[in-house]
Order: C-alpha cells, then structure tokens, then sequence
C-alpha cells in the first residue's frame, strides 16, 4: 500500500527524531557535569564555611580568664612591639583552651612584626606586602604585621591587635580554608569575591570585639566611645566593609561571639 502525504511526511519526522536522539546520546556531557559540579561545589562550600564559623559562634566555646594586664604604653618603637606581644599573650591564654578542645592539631601562636613610616617594612608574606601601609595577618606562617602610624594610640594599638588575632582564630578553627575555597568557585565574578572578602573582615572585626572586651573591658568601651563617627559610604571595591558597618561588627562581638556569623548576615551589613 502506497503511503499518504500524511503518512510520509511523518515517517521523515520520526526518522529525524530519532537520527538527533541518536547523535545527542553520542555527545560528551562533559560541559553539563562541569555545570552542575560548579554549582554544587559552591553549594558545599557555603555549607563548609557554616559549619566551621558555627565553632565559633554556637555558644559552646568556654573561654579562659587570663586577667590581663597590659604593659606601660610608651612612644619607643621596641617598646610598643612589646606591648603587642602583651595583649597577644593574654589573647593566646584566653583562646587556647577553646581552640584545643575543637582542632585536633592544637593552637599556634603568632608572632608580631611592628612597622612604621620610619622603619623599612619586612616580606613577612610575599613580596607585594612589605610597604603597604597596613596591618595584616599572615595565614601560611602566623604573623601578625601591625602598622604602627603617626599618632596611634594605645587603644588603637590594642584594637589592632585584636582584629588581626580574629583572622588568627579563623585560620585555626577552619574557617580561612574554607573561605579560601569558596573564593575559588568565583574567580570571574568580581562583586561576589569582594562580598566575601568583606564577610571575612566583619568576623574578624566582630572576633577582635569579643577578645578585645573580654580581656580589657573598660579599654574596649573607650576606645567604642573614641571612634563613634567615621567616613560614611560603601566601597564594592575595598574588601572592607564600611567604617559604620565595620564598627557595628565590633560592637556586635563586645556584646556576644554568637553574633559573628557574617557569613549569613544581608550584604547590607558587610558591604
């Protein structure tokens, strides 16, 4: 029996049909499977970093009370290098026993470099980072870096130290290789690398609250009253939040470490 029109035209349809099934099943998924990786990687990622930020911030930890006592404040260079030393002793005695209940590989304790206009900076971290005007904390030998600049007070100095123990304790407890990770799974994607380098400050700037007021509790209040007001305005370009911002994180942790979850906060809070 000879076909209809009908009948002919959707057998050539059919057989197209299934000639495309055909060379589809033949393609590699390759670009797909690396899709849906991507996403899910990114997917454990932020998990990773919940659950290791969730150390700190569960309310579990127990902390010692070390009575700190600093040293006397005074203009040499030395001197004020050893009054970090100080404030970082008492901060290694109040976080160690916390820290060693949660890593298995027990608490480092960082060394301090002071700089200052007058002083030639040190590689203490690579190459690009010895004149930069900055205070900053080494992840890959435990250093912590203070900018000593013209007028710094002993409050500053203290708070410094503080924030910069914060990436300390993020880098012990897990939660700067986590970040580190989660930064790889955006590389292209410049906003959202700044946004997460702004969540890492804000916890280390909330860190440096709590330390700060646990150990020295009226040089805390004073140095919150010492720097009420600041430059308005949000920079996605800084991988710091805003002055206002930056200065809520640090009240937040003077009143409670549980509140140092940066990573869940709205983007408003860490820009």
């Amino acid at each position: 029996m000879t076909p209809s029109k009908k009948q002919a035209a959707l057998i050539v349809v059919t057989s197209i049909l299934a000639i495309a099934l055909v060379v589809l099943a033949a393609i590699p998924l390759t670009g797909l499977a690396i899709t849906k990786l991507g996403r899910a990687d990114h997917t454990r990622q932020s998990g990773e970093i919940d659950a290791t930020s969730g150390i700190l911030t569960d309310g579990t930890m127990t902390f010692f009370d070390p009575e700190c006592v600093p040293l006397p404040w005074v203009k040499r260079l030395d001197e004020q290098k050893k009054y970090a030393e100080k404030i970082i002793s008492c901060m290694d005695a109040m976080w160690r026993p916390a820290i060693d209940q949660q890593s298995h590989k027990g608490m480092s304790i960082p060394t301090v470099i002071l700089d200052s206009p007058n002083r030639p900076g040190e590689y203490i971290c690579g190459k690009t980072e010895a004149d930069e005007e900055t205070s900053f904390y080494c992840n890959s030998n435990h250093k912590i870096r203070i900018w000593k600049y013209r007028g710094m007070t002993e409050h500053e100095m203290a708070q410094t130290v503080a924030h910069e123990y914060g990436h300390h304790i993020q880098n012990q407890i897990g939660v700067e290789e986590s970040f580190r990770r989660m930064l790889a799974t955006v590389q292209s994607d410049h906003r959202a690398d700044r946004i997460l380098h702004k969540r890492y400050e804000a916890q280390a700037e909330c860190l440096g609250g709590f330390t700060f007021k646990y150990l020295l509790p009226e040089m805390a209040d004073q140095f919150l009253a010492d720097h009420d007001n600041g430059p308005d305005g949000e920079d996605i370009n800084d991988t710091h939040p805003s002055y206002a911002n930056n200065r809520m994180w640090f009240q937040r942790g003077m009143n409670s470490i549980t509140s140092c979850d940066s990573w869940s906060a709205p983007e408003s809070e860490v820009l």
